[in-house]
């Protein structure tokens, strides 16, 4: 079990949740070629699902040094959580519950694993906007 540390496991579940983002992108991509909705913004939605999914991939191999990826990936979850809510409520969509438990799967995992959990909330701080020069130039 020694095998498994936090720090491996949080890889492998970023490594499978990118992995799903670029399959699943790469599905909806024939649904996107039948009905190109996304194209009439300059966008390819199916694409930036892929590069999203790549990006999380790439970050798997070492999170710590990838904050922002573990931060936009919750994110990304939560907002499939709030989605299939509103979804289902104001417009009347059938409820999708795999995308649902899959999403709370994977926020919960990326937050339990992450090995500095505090560091997940940004801090002021932590921002780049804030140094030592604009606080002489405030007073």
């Amino acid at each position: 079990m020694a095998f498994f540390t936090r720090q491996r496991l949080l890889t492998i579940v970023m490594a499978l949740m990118g992995l799903l983002l670029i399959a699943g992108s790469a599905l909806s991509s024939f649904g996107n070629i039948l009905f190109p909705v996304d194209v009439l913004v300059g966008t390819h939605a199916s694409v930036a699902g892929m590069a999203f999914g790549a990006g999380i991939c790439l970050a798997a191999w070492n999170p710590s040094q990838n904050i922002s990826w573990v931060r936009i990936s919750i994110l990304y979850a939560v907002l499939v959580l709030v989605y299939d809510v509103i979804a289902g409520f104001a417009f009347g969509a059938p409820f999708q519950v795999i995308p649902f438990v899959i999403a709370l799967i994977f926020a919960g995992l990326l937050i339990f694993l992450y090995p500095h959990r505090a560091d997940l909330v940004p801090h002021e701080e932590s921002t780049p906007m804030h140094t030592g020069s604009a606080q002489g130039a405030r007073a």
